[in-house]
């Protein structure tokens, strides 16, 4: 068998390698149903799909990318916990590297069966992740103070735990997953052999779940700020590459311990996560790393250094193990900068493939054994010229930002990401009640329209604010995304400015890579 592998399989996928390179035919792309007659969907739009209870957006691009008989490659996104698929599609900005590079983007919805009793106009869309599910009194998955029976959505109510862990939906989305991909693949024609995966946040982590559960029909991965809930890492069947985009200074979905006495890393709204270190021992094994791991490597990319971005790991020879860290918070890639996220997504994605994956899921495999996956060089290659300059050009426009000194019920709270500060006179409360949720009336703060986080040890207030309506804040202010589970509603802070406290002994010290002066 190893000899078949080695000689017969990889060599193929070697030479089909080349074979592109040269531009000739592929003889291992498979064309998927809806290959030669014309596409049920509009071209160069991104629109609603609705079947039945199951929703998607897809934006397949305009000539000469698409053409009935010219499969296209998949990128398939999920967006953060309460976040529709229209805002995934403004947010991720893949429709528009869909046009660039020629790819079909298709934007996933969560369910959404929950009650909202506190917000009745809310839709808190959410992919079902395991861990999101899965909480016990043995092993909880959040702090006692974090959980609430807000969450617990109608799919869950025989299930919730007591503690009140549960957060999206109990519904099984790895089916709703795989009716979408099936729905596309018979109304266009795709690539079978290039289906991937991507997603933020609650949707980031469900990627995971796909990685681990679908390895026998994606190509590739790619989640951003994710990590699985602590206690439910899922590892792949067959070798997947992964590449796990996660900012600095997330604090919401963390990925690194965040108490040397415990194995995990909480949240600032008090949720157990699984150490990405965690994670990549255990999917570095599946993707038949070398036994050593101890050392990691560096993974190039065009976006290196931008906003700080640097990708490592273990290359795994044809499943990558890749982490890539930039100063940001709990947010898409780029800072508010859509098209930054999308084309990095792409880089990541687009080298790899699944040839053994013939449509609706079906495969071709040797035996039980691992499917082999060989880099793919994809025909555009991406220009870092441009970006790089834009992003200097948003560094020079900042704006500095001034507010009144802290009173002595309050703790003067600084953000960093990168060459970017901002901070906040956060009031302190004795109780944080639902935390992390959007300006819950019962979360025990002030004033309306605040979230409770627990930072420092402390339980603090903030205002809460919604990146699209610059009036949401006091004057001044801006609206910081990446604090809270809701990837859509940030906390209003203000950037580049000293502040004093007029109260308190003023001792700095740092803690969740916050600092704080109280």
């Amino acid at each position: 068998f190893i000899f078949i592998l080695k000689y017969g399989v990889l060599s193929r996928i070697i030479r089909a390698t080349d074979e592109a390179v040269k531009g000739e035919n592929i003889d291992w792309i498979k064309q998927s149903r809806g290959c030669g007659k014309p596409t049920k969907y509009k071209i160069g739009k991104t629109q609603v799909v609705n079947l039945a209870d199951i929703t998607y957006l897809i934006h397949v691009p305009k000539a000469p990318h698409y053409a009935p008989d010219r499969p296209l490659p998949i990128v398939m996104s999920h967006g953060g916990w309460g976040l529709s698929a229209q805002e995934d599609s403004l947010d991720s900005g893949l429709s528009g590297a869909a046009e660039k590079y020629g790819f079909i983007a298709v934007f996933a919805q969560g369910y959404s069966d929950n009650y909202v009793q506190a917000h009745p106009k809310e839709s808190w869309y959410s992919f079902n992740t395991i861990g999101s599910t899965g909480s016990t009194a043995e092993n909880p998955t959040c702090e006692s103070w974090a959980g609430s029976s807000n969450y617990c959505y109608q799919s869950c109510a025989e299930r919730c735990d007591e503690r009140g862990c549960y957060w999206t939906t109990c519904r099984d989305s790895i089916e709703a997953a795989n009716i979408i991909l099936n729905d596309v693949e018979a109304k266009t024609c795709i690539d079978l052999s290039r289906e991937y995966v991507s997603g933020q946040s609650n949707g980031g982590i469900f990627s995971m779940r796909l990685g681990a559960e679908l390895s026998h029909r994606l190509a590739a991965i790619a989640p951003v700020s994710a990590t699985f809930t602590h206690g439910f890492i899922g590892t792949p069947k067959y070798p997947m590459p992964i590449f796990d985009v996660v900012g600095s200074q997330d604090h919401t979905v963390p990925v690194n311990r965040t108490n040397n006495l415990s194995n995990y890393a909480l949240s600032s709204d008090g949720w157990r996560y699984e150490p990405l270190e965690n994670v990549f021992e255990l999917w570095a094994q599946a993707n038949l790393c070398p036994p050593d791991t101890s050392s990691t490597t560096h993974f190039p990319t065009p976006f290196d250094n931008i906003y700080g971005l640097y990708c490592f790991g273990y290359d795994c020879n044809i499943a990558p193990t890749v982490r890539c860290v930039w100063d940001g918070a709990h947010t898409y890639f780029g800072n508010k900068q859509p098209h930054l996220h999308a084309e990095l997504i792409w880089f990541l994605l687009s080298s790899y493939i699944n040839p053994y994956h013939i449509g609706f899921g079906q495969t071709i495999t040797l035996a039980d054994n691992e499917i082999p996956r060989k880099q793919y060089v994809p025909s555009t290659i991406i220009d870092n010229t441009l970006l790089v300059k834009q992003h200097k050009e948003e560094k020079n426009n900042e704006v500095n930002l001034r507010r009144k000194d802290c009173d002595s019920n309050e703790t003067l709270l600084s953000f960093t990401y990168g060459a970017r500060n901002a901070s906040v006179c956060a009031p302190r409360i004795q109780k944080c009640l639902s935390p992390g949720m959007s300006s819950h009336p019962d979360n025990g703060c002030p004033y309306e329209n605040q979230v409770c986080l627990s930072i420092s040890g402390a339980f603090h207030c903030f205002d809460t604010c919604s990146p699209r309506a610059s009036s949401s804040c006091s004057l001044g202010a801006s609206c910081l995304l990446g604090q809270l589970r809701t990837s859509n509603v940030g906390i209003c802070a203000y950037e580049d400015y000293s502040f004093t406290t007029s109260g308190g002994g003023g001792k700095e010290y740092t803690s969740y890579g916050m600092k704080t002066t109280s």
